[in-house]
């Protein structure tokens, strides 16, 4: 009887496995991630480009890539074609996916971004050397939507059967390397350390520092730290020094931002009653991002966010987010906070303020990429409140070069522990963080080559607040305001 049992079993997985190699790939009816049969591969032949939807900012041939609408796609089980780029032995991963599919973890872009469906939809990945080229969405047999290379190109079917693109069709790169693979580069990482509660109740402060990371000459130069945040702007190498007040049985935490070899002006300092604190969250060339605490039972949590100019550092009100963009943005902005504080009373059936803060927003770094972050506060003082993302990407006035030249999910993939993540804009190195360690390795054609050329141990729970990366013969102006750092441990591998 056992025996026959397991007859039977073998008999329907064999059945079973034999109905899914001979279907036509679609998948709706499976939440599994397949291989199709290249030979009944549904999106094979030809393909009209009908829109193109730019969405990385950091790409610059904008021009050239819009005149590219009406030209052709080709996919075959052997060929992908794409703005005349071939990528040779192509392999597709069908997944069946909801509207929260994440396509773009760097440009915080979900399937509900594109298409507006309560329905399971069909994605194929489209991969070539190991390498993710870009994810297809299914539309129906004749329609569907490419995202490749920070683009969404939007598709229609021209013939089932795949054709070679005529060579006189231009070949676009969206390329945001601003420089040649092998010249100098370097990077200013501004890390900062946590408050931890001590016994007796109360906490450490945070603090700061700076690592210059440089790659010269084809090799990995010594690693130099500066206690506190050093940082460029336009007018030369700044620093911003975290100060403290006590008087008067008032504890005042504030900012000095001033060039690295100029003189402090005189400090505005808030006047209150109350205690303040202030964290650190991200700093740019004319920006900084703060997390804050006003009262006088300090838990170690900050209701407020804001973002200020780094010329008035210790302002008491933060930019409203259209002093930074628009008033086209605040219809988003709005939109987003409904939508939070919705979910979140809804699941946590919490008490939150209701009403809208358009100050209150500071940048974080999630999952390789800097995110807005909002905060709905909560009814209860003590408490922390609630944060949510915010669906704008950081403006170009607070941010040059944010982009991942290898994207999320194959670090991920290469480090399924990764906290974060930095590519250099010039393609050569990358910079790895997990496990209370920052690793440097070498980039070749868009991936990781070998092992890390040093690994850093960094402090606990010290997390990066600023990247500002510098190449050609800005690297050796940045290294002089290193001059006299100290040279810090590193394992060489």
């Amino acid at each position: 009887m056992k025996i026959l049992k397991k007859f039977l079993s073998l008999l329907f997985i064999l059945i079973f496995t034999f109905n899914i190699g001979c279907s036509k790939v679609n998948g709706k009816d499976t939440q599994s991630i397949k291989a199709p049969d290249n030979e009944n591969l549904s999106i094979k032949g030809t393909w009209k480009i009908e829109d193109i939807n730019i969405l990385d900012e950091e790409i610059e041939n904008k021009d050239e890539i819009l005149s590219l609408k009406d030209s052709l796609i080709s996919v075959s089980s052997n060929n992908l074609s794409i703005f005349n780029k071939s990528f040779s032995n192509p392999s597709f991963k069908l997944k069946v996916v909801d509207s929260n599919y994440i396509l773009s973890y760097e440009l915080n872009l979900t399937l509900r971004d594109i298409i507006e469906t309560e329905d399971m939809v069909d994605i194929i990945s489209l991969v070539a050397s190991n390498n993710l080229i870009g994810e297809f969405i299914i539309i129906d047999n004749d329609n569907g939507y490419l995202f490749y290379s920070g683009l969404i190109l939007k598709l229609v079917r021209e013939d089932n059967n795949p054709r070679d693109i005529e060579e006189s069709s231009k070949m676009i790169e969206t390329e945001v390397l601003d420089d040649d693979y092998n010249s100098n580069v370097g990077v200013m990482l501004a890390l900062k350390t946590p408050r931890v509660e001590l016994e007796d109740g109360s906490f450490t402060d945070s603090s700061y520092r700076t690592l210059w990371i440089s790659f010269k000459n084809n090799k990995i130069q010594p690693i130099i730290e500066k206690d506190d945040i050093i940082f460029p702007r336009i007018n030369g190498i700044w620093t911003i020094q975290k100060e403290v007040e006590n008087k008067n049985n008032q504890h005042i935490e504030y900012f000095v931002a001033k060039p690295i070899d100029g003189k402090v002006d005189s400090q505005v300092i808030e006047q209150t009653s109350i205690n303040v604190y202030k964290d650190i969250n991200f700093i740019a060339n004319d920006y900084i991002s703060i997390e804050k605490y006003e009262g006088n039972d300090f838990k170690n949590i900050f209701p407020i966010y804001q973002t200020i100019p780094i010329d008035n550092i210790n302002s008491k009100q933060g930019l409203s987010i259209e002093e930074i963009y628009s008033n086209e943005v605040k219809e988003k902005y709005e939109r987003d906070f409904n939508e939070a504080l919705e979910d979140i009373s809804r699941v946590n059936n919490e008490a939150l303020v209701p009403k809208i803060d358009y100050t209150n927003f500071t940048i974080k770094r999630i999952e390789g990429k800097w995110t807005l972050m909002g905060k709905i506060m909560s009814q209860n003082t003590n408490e922390e409140g609630r944060d949510y993302k915010i669906s704008i990407n950081p403006s170009k006035k607070i941010l040059n070069y944010d982009t991942l030249l290898i994207p999320w999910k194959d670090f991920k993939s290469r480090f399924p522990f990764i906290e974060d993540a930095y590519t250099a804009p010039t393609g050569r190195v990358a910079i790895v963080i997990f496990d209370n360690k920052l690793l440097v390795y070498e980039v070749e054609d868009r991936n990781i080559k070998g092992g890390p050329l040093v690994t850093i141990d960094l402090n606990e729970n010290e997390e990066v607040i600023m990247a500002e990366w510098a190449s050609g013969a800005y690297v050796d102006t940045w290294d002089r305001a290193f001059k006299d750092g100290r040279k810090i441990s590193m394992e060489d591998d």
